[in-house]
């Protein structure tokens, strides 16, 4: 995952590292060995990011940030969220996204 890709993502929709790094069940140390590339990042920890994020995982790796604007359509407020609040918005999102992938394939 690039670094570029996943900075954009926080910002957007407003997450702050401690945040993401308590929804991910990691340190702040570790999501920044994730984001600076210097560690591998498990598949569950990629799961759970496009998860939040509401995205397929391929689009961590793509330059092309079409899917990024696509993405924000589900996009929460993130003032005073719980990381209970975290995990019901990534499941929400998973299952926008496996709607939208269905849709795809009908087409």
């Amino acid at each position: 995952m690039s670094a570029k890709t996943y900075k954009q993502f926080e910002k957007k929709l407003g997450f702050s590292e401690e945040q993401v790094s308590t929804y991910l069940g990691v340190t702040r140390s570790v999501l920044r060995k994730y984001e600076s590339n210097t560690d591998s990042i498990p598949f569950d920890v990629f799961d759970k990011l496009s998860n939040l994020y509401g995205v397929d995982m391929s689009v961590f790796f793509e330059e092309n940030m079409d899917d990024f604007q696509q993405s924000l359509v589900c996009a929460f407020r993130t003032d005073g969220i719980t990381p209970e609040d975290m995990h019901t918005i990534a499941k929400f999102k998973s299952i926008v996204n496996n709607y939208l992938k269905m849709c795809n394939l009908l087409k």
